[in-house]
């Protein structure tokens, strides 16, 4: 046993070697730095809510080189704290689970975590972060920031700074000089550089590092600074000035026709105002498909507890008010949700869910119930007749098959392995092997016809986890089609009936929500999903050509018009078909520039152009379409949707069309 054991070493990384290493646990994904572009973002927006002299940012993502954000705030402390050998700004970008968010009484608001300017460090090849020298914080800080103030007169002590440089989480410099001095250094060896504006408190450079990022422009996270411009001027009354690129931003928000706005006091505290919920919504008379978008403290998160509680609240006041007793009391309503809260806990770093709002419970919020109801009687006629509408599809989806129909096709694969076995499966399902306790783990390849199942059936080493189905070239467009007709489509029917999990007409979670009489949580629908999916990943995987991506597109649509909640739970993917082959390194189609150049390709030398399956052989397949370290997975959720669909093909009359359907949208214009 010694000889097995004698050569294992325990490692502990560097805080910033671990990032590195494991990106995904802190940014998720490394495409391009949006992610660590917004959190730095964040760190503006949190310093204007909580500071009355904070109403000016500065945002660029091409300063000399540097993406930039400067805030005219209280400037990051730069004196010593608990820790004597750093000052607190150091911390802050240098210490893993550091920053003013874990203060009790902080009203910080974007997060809790201490991690987004830390893992910003670490990711990029140069970091930089500037904070004012005033005369409250000269003498707490280094003896550098002593020596400059005490060296300058009253008239030149306006433009002082303490700075600290790293490369990569090294740390290269910490010194103080004037704005003057500094951007001399920061800059040296630019051509005619930028001067940066005067009048800023806080100032972070960075450039993104090109060794971690595929592509090392980030976008300003426009959709949240124009949620956090619409949150200042209606709950604070204050005008905060964002210039984004030299362009100041305005708030675009058009509301719904009706608009909720409500401070919630928890029930086991005494005064203190610790969530406000300000909701705008309607309904669509048509009963059309449900828009939801919501906001955590500006930022845009659409998923999780936020919106669960207003959805939860909107069926009880149905419900109170006109008695409603079906399943439909979401059709055609449209809502945005926006959340302001001191503590609040996301899934992940990324914020894309939220899991919590600390202190406050799901009972707190029966006030909001009462505020709906005083609502629905302001316009008694409106929503009585909106309620006449959704008892009416509810009655006719009673009376007519598609639910029996749905359950009989669809359903019956969600009980047990055997039971499935006596379903009669699609014949051009190749269906994965694994049991029910390891079906979460199967990946479902939906590919173009018989040829290309085929080649992934011959490619896959192991049928246990990879189950493959074969189409029969285009699918049936489904955007004016009924459930009724999209089932009479063997190939969608077999899809479905592959999946084992339903339509939104009929699913599982529908199933749960029935018997519970109320919304499903996040978690609890997840873990319905968990419990009786066939398949954990659905993959569309057809070739890049013009008929792939009309299949692929046409496929997307059908899911996010009678599976939504297939993209809700991250479900679909596009599993990208080689488009180039060079020194046994694949370069996909969403690798191609818009200038037809394609990174890492070196089109002098011989290269394989892929035009199909069919041109690859057995462990080309397995490479390109199995191997998680080589192959290429677009996960397609709502929110998505649209980028996915503009990473495979240029389809932008389709993508119209689309919107045109209420199948993608964009209620207010937030580019």
């Amino acid at each position: 046993m010694a000889e097995d054991t004698k050569d294992i070493e325990i490692k502990a990384l560097p805080w910033n070697e671990h990032i590195r290493l494991r990106h995904g646990m802190y940014i998720g994904d490394v495409n391009n730095p949006n992610v660590i572009f917004r959190e730095i973002v964040d760190n503006f927006t949190d310093e204007a809510y909580a500071c009355e002299y904070c109403n000016k940012g500065f945002i660029h993502n091409d300063f000399n080189g540097y993406h930039v954000v400067f805030d005219n705030g209280r400037g990051i402390p730069i004196t010593y704290g608990a820790d004597p050998t750093k000052t607190q700004a150091e911390q802050a970008i240098a210490t893993l689970n550091a920053g003013s968010k874990f203060e009790v009484s902080g009203v910080a608001r974007s997060g809790q975590n201490g991690v987004g300017s830390v893992a910003t460090n670490a990711l990029s090849s140069r970091y930089v972060l500037l904070s004012r020298i005033t005369k409250d914080n000269f003498d707490k800080s280094i003896p550098e920031v002593k020596r400059l103030w005490e060296s300058k007169g009253p008239r030149s002590k306006k433009d002082l700074y303490y700075m600290l440089e790293y490369s990569k989480g090294v740390k290269i410099t910490e010194s103080a000089g004037t704005l003057e001095e500094i951007q001399t250094y920061i800059f040296k060896g630019i051509k005619n550089p930028r001067p940066i504006p005067t009048g800023y408190s806080t100032l972070v450079l960075f450039i993104p590092d090109d060794t971690m990022f595929e592509n090392t422009k980030a976008q300003a996270p426009m959709k949240n600074l124009r949620n956090f411009m619409l949150i200042q001027k209606k709950f604070y009354n204050k005008d905060v000035e964002v210039i984004v690129n030299d362009k100041s931003i305005t708030d675009e928000f058009t509301p719904y026709k009706y608009e909720l706005n409500k401070v919630i006091i928890p029930a086991d505290t005494s005064k203190n105002k610790i969530v406000q919920m300000y909701a705008t919504f309607e309904v669509d008379p048509n009963l059309g498909s449900r828009e939801t978008e919501g906001s955590i403290n500006s930022l845009v998160v659409n998923q999780g507890h936020h919106i669960q509680i207003f959805e939860a609240c909107y069926r009880e006041s149905l419900v109170k008010r006109y008695g409603v007793s079906h399943n439909y009391i979401f059709n055609g309503l449209k809502v945005f949700v926006i959340v302001l809260c001191e503590e609040v806990v996301f899934s992940s770093q990324t914020k894309e869910i939220c899991k919590s709002i600390v202190k406050v419970k799901s009972s707190d919020f029966e006030d909001v119930t009462k505020e709906l109801i005083k609502i629905f009687k302001t316009d008694e006629d409106y929503w009585q007749a909106h309620v006449n509408r959704l008892n009416a599809y509810a009655e006719s989806m009673t009376n007519i098959s598609t639910i029996d129909k749905i359950k009989k096709d669809l359903m019956g694969s969600m009980t047990s392995n055997a039971a499935r076995e006596k379903m009669n499966l699609p014949e051009k399902l190749s269906d994965a092997t694994a049991g029910r306790s390891e079906r979460l783990k199967c990946e479902l390849f939906l590919c173009e016809g018989a040829s290309a199942a085929g080649s992934l059936k011959s490619g896959r080493k192991n049928s246990m986890y990879h189950g493959v189905y074969a189409l029969r070239g285009r699918t049936l467009n489904t955007i004016n089609k009924t459930v009724d007709q999209m089932m009479e489509s063997k190939e969608l029917n077999g899809i479905f009936k592959s999946i084992g999990l339903g339509l939104d007409a009929i699913n599982v979670t529908h199933e749960e929500e029935l018997k519970l009489g109320r919304p499903l949580t996040f978690e609890e629908r997840s873990n319905v999903i968990k419990k009786y999916a066939r398949y954990g990943k659905i993959c569309i995987a057809c070739d890049a050509d013009e008929d792939g991506l009309a299949i692929t597109s046409s496929l997307l649509s059908t899911f996010a018009k009678f599976a939504r909640f297939l993209l809700d739970a991250g479900m679909i993917y596009i599993s990208e078909s080689p488009y180039y082959i060079q020194n046994g390194k694949y370069f996909y189609p969403s690798d191609v520039q818009a200038d037809g150049s394609v990174p890492g390709l070196d089109f002098s030398k011989e290269f394989h152009r892929i035009k199909g399956l069919g041109q690859l052989n057995k462990n080309q397949v397995y490479e390109s379409f199995f191997d998680e370290t080589k192959r290429k997975l677009i996960q397609v959720t709502p929110q998505n949707l649209d980028r996915a669909i503009e990473l495979i093909a240029d389809i932008n009359v389709r993508k119209q069309f689309l919107r045109d359907s209420n199948i993608l949208t964009n209620p207010f214009n937030l580019n």
